[in-house]
């Protein structure tokens, strides 16, 4: 990994997993945790494989939901800006919720512990917008075990 300041969206700088040294960006925030808790579900399902216990990664997609709240009055995701947000691909929370609903209720994710499920999503391959059940990860630092094993021992 790159010097903590240079390290790319997305890949943690596991040197400073907490932006003490480099400056805060709330993008990479996002990224580096939602890229730490895949690489922790994956590694969960590892020490798991002997239990009866099945671990798997969600992605419910750009759902509709209260959180806007935090950068925008509500109006503006709800009424304002809805045509233009579902053209973008946000989802209700009707189909936002199937991924968690098939991965609680569908026997065969018994067999894919550790996988990735995604019902739908805006990512930058175009490929993977479709989502899978199970899915690759359009990530691939999703599979990267060294950086799984430095992350679950910090």
């Amino acid at each position: 990994m790159g010097a903590p300041d240079t390290v790319p969206a997305g890949k943690p700088a596991s040197k400073d997993l907490n932006f003490e040294k480099r400056k805060y960006n709330r993008f990479h925030a996002y990224y580096q945790s939602k890229l730490a808790q895949i690489l922790y579900s994956r590694h969960q399902a590892k020490l798991l494989k002997n239990d009866s216990v099945t671990v798997v990664s969600i992605h419910p997609g750009w759902v509709q939901t209260p959180l806007i709240k935090h950068t925008l009055p509500v109006i503006f995701q709800n009424v304002l800006l809805k045509p233009f947000l579902v053209m973008a691909g946000m989802v209700n929370v009707e189909v936002g919720c199937q991924t968690t609903l098939h991965c609680l209720l569908d026997d065969r994710v018994l067999n894919n512990p550790g996988c990735f499920y995604s019902q739908v999503g805006i990512y930058k391959d175009k490929k993977s917008r479709p989502g899978g059940w199970p899915m690759k990860s359009p990530n691939d630092l999703v599979y990267n075990d060294n950086l799984m094993e430095e992350l679950y021992n910090k």
